[in-house]
């Protein structure tokens, strides 16, 4: 006999209880994260040292710029000065929250709107972890125990913690292998070209994942929207194209799946995750397979579920495996991945699997029909971990750049040009751009990108005199660049050569910056 559909009552129900399930879990992350929401008006929360930062630094003032009437490419035009920043592509292929949030951003507002957004893709991750665990079969207090466990994982921070926004956001992927399962694939794909928009890398695994668990043409309608994306990277296909990081790889060590205490909170997987591998070996009741079928929910297997885990943090490990970070690896499969399209090696972070690694084996965990009072214990225990979720990413960091207070008087002082920060590196002076609103000499680049770029000449000849050199014929330079004044701002740990040599002596002075007048 053929089962009848569910009742529009039994619908709502299930509705009511996976909304259930995602109020719990976002309200444990926020019981977990007391302790920055208490100052997420007064501190940045983030990085450490967020206005060193490059990466937070970069995106602040990509939602500055977004919000100015000149807009983005307006202002990218007064970096590297006189020559002008490279094209937008070259520097963040992924600008798409700053072009759509950036003209509502308030300036004035502190940090309180940097912090509001990256709570909010925090708790949307949390949110979509649990409704994950609901298609997947799960309970309500189940459900609702794998959005806490996510939510009490410190790796769940790492991107915040790097002071970066998208690509730390995985709820769009997470909510496509819920409609997926939910027997929706084309809305599934179409929410894997989004995940693509969030970082290329992350939406490339949530499509491979979503087809190992369900192998469905509707998946390919992601290119409708990464198609177009990638065209739009096209011109900036040299500048993309596959090279290892300077620096290395940024992967999850082996000690950190076993929860070593001696490596940061955000390269730490919390050992109690493990034991999720349990609902890997729970069978759905044929009853519930076929109530299933009525309901336009299809169930991926135990196999598939497990081969998609063990990608997605077979990518976290990175293309060398080592206990520690700084011991010597072995070559891993994502090595020679990596070897075979090169296009592979931009991708710098393979930690970041572990953003949908995570929340996709908390949801196989609520497969497991467990008594109540012991997803009520788990819930509890996962209630337990404020502290490596407050040190994962801190909310300490002033809200304001040093030096604001002598920029101030920049902005009410008349002729002013082009403005060189005389001890910055990299992207520091994009932060008091935002506020003096002048040309700078360096952004996302340290110098223009042609050798006969005059922004190149007059970094080479900062450098030299930072380094010791006299440079007496700077200021003639740098005058002739078109920049008026000098500022030097009051960075711990740093030194300069006095710069009233050069310049003569300042012209305005406060406690975190001086300013002189380049002559």
């Amino acid at each position: 006999m053929a089962v009848a559909p569910p009742s529009h009552a039994g619908s709502r129900a299930q509705k009511l209880a996976s909304l259930a399930a995602v109020t719990l879990a976002c309200a444990a992350a926020l019981w977990l994260l007391r302790s920055p929401l208490a100052h997420f008006d007064t501190a940045v929360w983030g990085p450490e040292h967020p206005w060193v930062h490059r990466d937070f630094l970069g995106a602040w003032w990509l939602f500055w710029a977004a919000g100015e009437p000149e807009g983005i490419g307006g202002w990218l035009a007064h970096q590297n000065w006189p020559d002008g920043g490279l094209d937008l592509r070259h520097h963040i292929p992924n600008p798409f929250d700053a072009w759509l949030l950036g003209p509502w951003v308030d300036p004035t507002d502190g940090a309180a709107w940097w912090n509001r957004m990256q709570l909010a893709h925090h708790l949307a991750n949390v949110g979509t972890a649990a409704l994950l665990a609901r298609a997947l079969g799960g309970r309500l207090l189940a459900a609702a125990a794998a959005g806490a466990l996510v939510a009490a994982s410190p790796v769940m921070l790492h991107e915040i913690a790097g002071g970066r926004t998208l690509s730390g956001a995985v709820w769009p992927g997470l909510l496509a292998l819920v409609f997926l399962i939910r027997d929706r694939p084309v809305i599934a794909g179409l929410l894997v070209g989004v995940q693509g928009l969030c970082y290329v890398y992350s939406g490339l695994l949530v499509g491979l994942a979503a087809l190992l668990l369900r192998p469905h043409p509707g998946l390919f309608s992601a290119l409708l929207i990464m198609g177009p994306y990638l065209a739009w990277l096209g011109p900036a296909g040299d500048a993309l194209s596959g090279r290892a990081p300077p620096a290395g790889y940024t992967s999850m060590p082996l000690a950190g799946l076993v929860g070593q205490a001696s490596l940061p909170p955000p390269m730490r997987w919390w050992p109690l995750l493990w034991l999720c591998l349990g609902g890997l070996f729970v069978r759905t009741p044929r009853s519930r397979l076929r109530a299933c079928a009525n309901a336009r929910v299809w169930r991926p297997s135990s196999a598939r579920l497990g081969l998609t885990l063990l990608l997605l943090v077979g990518v976290a490990l990175g293309p060398s495996l080592s206990w520690q970070r700084t011991d010597p690896g072995v070559a891993s499969p994502l090595a020679w991945a990596m070897w075979t399209m090169p296009p592979l090696s931009r991708m710098h972070h393979p930690v970041r699997a572990l953003l949908l690694a995570i929340p996709l084996l908390a949801a196989v965990g609520a497969r497991a029909r467990l008594p109540r009072v012991v997803w009520l214990a788990v819930f509890a225990l996962c209630l337990t971990r404020a502290a490596p979720m407050n040190l994962a990413a801190t909310a300490e960091a002033s809200p304001t750049p040093p030096g604001t207070e002598a920029i101030a008087w920049l902005t009410d002082t008349p002729d002013v040009g082009a403005i060189v920060d005389l001890g910055a590196t990299l992207a520091e002076p994009l932060a008091l751009q935002t506020l003096h609103r002048r040309p700078v000499l360096t952004g996302f680049r340290a110098a223009g990108s042609r050798r006969d770029d005059t922004s190149r000449a007059l970094a080479q000849a900062l450098q030299a005199w930072r380094d010791g050199d006299p440079s007496p014929s700077l200021p003639s330079q740098l005058r002739a660049a078109g920049y008026s004044h000098a500022v030097e701002v009051i960075r711990p740990g740093r030194t300069l050569p006095d710069p009233s040599t050069l310049f003569g002596p300042p012209v305005h002075e406060t406690e975190g910056a001086v300013i002189y007048a380049v002559p």
